[in-house]
């Protein structure tokens, strides 16, 4: 898994995040948990999850970043999503998971090792390499 990344939105420049797929991260799964105490509809903020498909504008749902939520959906080509723009302060942690395989690869692999992974429990980073494919 990737390191906890934890997010501020401001609202006072009403903060969002573009469409995107978390593929691009060479995730496999992404892990949200909402910070927010009392947050409405009229906050915005929401989690936007189109249909299945790239280019798809159908929006499939709108979640709330409500506290204690946690999130958990495939990051896969299939499940694009935006943050909407929010009207308040929003606070979110999230994680991306990884196969060991996707994690031992590509150009940076080693910084990425180093800076952005840590293996999952039981598991130590050495082992987590080696079941990866790369000795």
């Amino acid at each position: 898994r990737e390191h906890a990344m934890a997010t501020c939105y401001p609202g006072a420049t009403r903060s969002r995040y573009l469409r995107h797929c978390d593929v691009s991260r060479g995730a496999v799964l992404t892990a949200i948990f909402y910070l927010n105490q009392d947050w409405t509809e009229e906050d915005g903020g929401q989690l936007r999850i189109f249909g299945e498909a790239p280019t798809s504008s159908r929006v499939k749902d709108d979640i709330l970043p409500v506290a204690n939520r946690l999130l958990l959906f495939w990051a896969s080509e299939e499940l694009p999503h935006e943050v909407r723009a929010t009207h308040r302060d929003r606070f979110t942690v999230t994680v991306w998971f990884k196969r060991a395989a996707e994690a031992v690869q590509g150009p940076n692999f080693l910084m990425d090792l180093l800076y952005r992974h840590n293996a999952v429990r039981p598991l130590t980073v050495p082992e987590a390499v080696r079941r990866g494919g790369c000795s």
